[in-house]
């Protein structure tokens, strides 16, 4: 299998067990005041309160309809939304299509 990595180059992904920690990137908040933060409106209230947001970032559920989100703090819009859901966020089209494109597994919309 091959990849390419972040500049563009394709290289070729090792078969060996070893994992090396710097083929990986970590996701993580910011906290930035200038980027929208968003937080979930009281339809999600019950299932939020029931801990059910860390078993969706976890692809073990899914809500009957949409997870309604409005904005909490900032309003500068980025490819990464975060939520005051310590495991939900948004993402643009744009990261969709790299995740695409470069076949990550692991994700779901």
């Amino acid at each position: 299998m091959r990849h390419k990595d972040l500049q563009g180059n394709t290289n070729s992904l090792s078969t060996s067990s070893h994992l090396d920690v710097g083929d990986f990137f970590r996701l993580s908040d910011p906290f930035s005041r200038r980027a929208l933060r968003l937080e979930t409106g009281d339809e999600t209230a019950n299932w939020w309160r029931s801990g059910k947001d860390y078993l969706l970032a976890r692809g073990e559920w899914q809500p009957s309809g949409p997870l309604v989100l409005h904005g909490k703090m900032g309003g500068q819009i980025t490819d990464f939304l975060w939520t005051t859901l310590v495991s939900v966020f948004c993402v643009s089209g744009k990261v969709i299509d790299i995740l695409k494109d470069n076949r990550f597994s692991g994700w779901a919309t």
